[in-house]
């Protein structure tokens, strides 16, 4: 009854979505939509265009006095980020 081969239903989405590259792409939604709470709402509001790209956090910011703020906390950011995503899946941060 119980064979060797056997996985349960998480470790064969897993292994399907490893196989065909949806991972990064689940990882970067729940980001997205984590975003207002690690940043806060009125940063989240002045940024946009989310992406990541070899571990780097690039953020298009709408304001000079964000992408400041941004820069002042940025081992911050990317802890949080970090945090919230149960992983270190970022180092780095680029504002634009």
């Amino acid at each position: 009854m119980g064979e060797k081969n056997e996985m349960n239903i998480r470790q064969a989405l897993d292994q399907y979505m490893k196989r065909f590259g949806l991972q990064r792409k689940v990882e970067e939604i729940k980001l997205l939509q984590l975003w207002p709470e690690i940043a806060g709402e009125f940063i989240a509001r002045n940024t946009s265009d989310l992406q990541v790209r070899d571990r780097r956090l690039i953020i298009r910011v709408n304001s000079s006095v964000i992408k400041h703020q941004l820069l002042i906390s940025r081992d911050t950011i990317i802890q949080r980020v970090n945090q919230f995503m149960e992983q270190e899946y970022i180092n780095d941060l680029v504002l634009l």
